[in-house]
């Protein structure tokens, strides 16, 4: 078995020269990135801040998972760092402890990001713009600046101590947005949609949702 890992890491190595293999995580760090694109699948994805100038990426996946025939796969193209996951089996069930991925950036990037079922976790950060498409995960932002733009069909976003415009659109997932700056454009077909203490220009539809507006400042477009 330790000859086995040994020839990993070293074949690992050679193909990806930046990136360190542990176990059942894998690190690797970028420079020149401006752009990041997510095709998280079913993975759930977690953005946070650093000082430094490279993108640090983090990657665990189990064993198990990679005997069922799961990939996570990056590749850099110039200013651009894709990020895919690949899934050979049409039902896989697995746990955050088996499979996520952990970026560590510096601000003034663009995201694209596009899920079935994977979460997206954004915070501290300072974006250029974040693109998210997502069937039924769950999307998080906290301390984000920089204008977002949201489809989802069924999952929820959460948007807490953030700054910029931001577009909203959810068929069945629930929006709510606390202690936030910026125009928002929110609609929802059946989802829920909670606004606390927003100060912005607020433009909200729903067709059988319940809409809930608590200190807002601004002017307000139901």
């Amino acid at each position: 078995m330790r000859t086995k890992i040994k020839l990993l890491f070293f074949s690992f190595f050679l193909l990806h020269p930046c990136t360190h293999l542990f176990g059942n995580e894998s690190i690797a760090s970028f420079t020149g990135i401006q752009k990041i694109s997510l095709d998280l699948s079913a993975v759930d994805v977690s953005v946070k801040p650093h000082e430094k100038s490279e993108v640090d990426l983090a990657i665990v996946l189990s064993q198990r998972l990679q005997d069922e025939g799961l990939k996570i796969e990056h590749t850099q193209s110039g200013s651009t760092l894709e990020i895919r996951v690949k899934i050979k089996a049409k039902s896989l069930s697995f746990n955050d402890d088996e499979a996520k991925i952990s970026l560590w950036v510096q601000h003034h990037l663009t995201f694209h990001v596009e899920s079935v079922s994977g979460d997206a976790q954004f915070s501290g950060i300072s974006a250029e713009g974040i693109v998210i498409e997502s069937s039924s995960g769950d999307v998080s932002f906290e301390n984000v600046t920089g204008p977002i733009d949201v489809h989802t069909h069924s999952g929820d976003v959460k948007i807490k101590n953030s700054s910029g415009l931001k577009k909203l659109h959810s068929s069945s997932g629930d929006v709510s947005v606390q202690d936030s700056k910026g125009d928002i454009t929110a609609e929802s077909s059946s989802g829920d949609q909670d606004f606390q203490n927003i100060d912005s220009r607020l433009s909200v539809e729903s067709s059988s949702g319940d809409i809930k507006i608590i200190a807002q400042k601004g002017g307000i477009k139901v």
